[in-house]
């Protein structure tokens, strides 16, 4: 998903580079590292509930609907993190900034929302295509991983170790959302973005 996220970032450029036109190679490195931060700690939002029950120390975990049904969600999921991604490539466009919740608040008074849905659709066929692309490589990628039950030679130890990890992976589910390892550091905002970049291209930071 980091690898999704990137290909988004790149996509919101190429589609709006015309009104960027002041980012040079070095801002553009600045972006795509800062990004990274952004990214991991979206992909942790979104994927929380997936990452919890994925580390639950319980045989089930292995179960091949078990891992099917955890599947078909990561795709749903994804999948509309991916779409929004890419609908706020043209969103952008019209309002300047990148969208947010206030979205909702934009369209609440929207009378043909489905007619705009599928106008969108036509209008800007090159952006759903992409987001089309990005899903078909997020699902190839997904079906390279295989869930293998292991054979641990002791099984208290595994099922120590087991146990074990889950602080493990908290605390570093804790610190990618968060963007830094103090202790005082708050969720990664746009407050950081401005810090990290101080010219026009922000918006390619989220």
């Amino acid at each position: 998903m980091i690898f999704i996220f990137t290909l988004c970032r790149i996509g919101f450029y190429v589609f709006n580079f015309r009104m960027f036109p002041d980012i040079g190679f070095k801002e553009m490195m600045t972006i795509m590292g800062g990004g990274l931060l952004f990214d991991i700690s979206a992909i942790l939002y979104i994927n929380l509930i997936l990452i919890l029950v994925q580390v639950i120390p319980l045989e089930v975990r292995y179960d091949q609907l078990y891992q099917n049904i955890l599947k078909y969600l990561f795709f749903i999921i994804n999948g509309l993190a991916i779409a929004a991604n890419c609908a706020d490539f043209i969103y952008y466009r019209f309002v300047l900034t990148r969208a947010t919740t206030d979205i909702f608040q934009t369209f609440e008074h929207e009378q043909n929302l489905v007619e705009l849905f599928f106008k969108f659709q036509v209008d800007y066929w090159q952006v759903v295509l992409f987001g089309l692309l990005l899903i078909f490589i997020m699902i190839l990628l997904y079906n390279q991983v295989k869930v293998m039950r292991p054979s641990p030679g002791s099984k208290p130890a595994y099922s120590v170790a087991n146990i074990i990890l889950i602080p493990v992976i908290a605390a570093l589910v804790i610190l990618g959302i968060r963007g830094e390892y103090r202790y005082s550091a708050h969720p990664i905002s746009i407050g950081d973005a401005a810090s990290m970049l101080k010219t026009p291209g922000m918006p390619l930071l989220f």
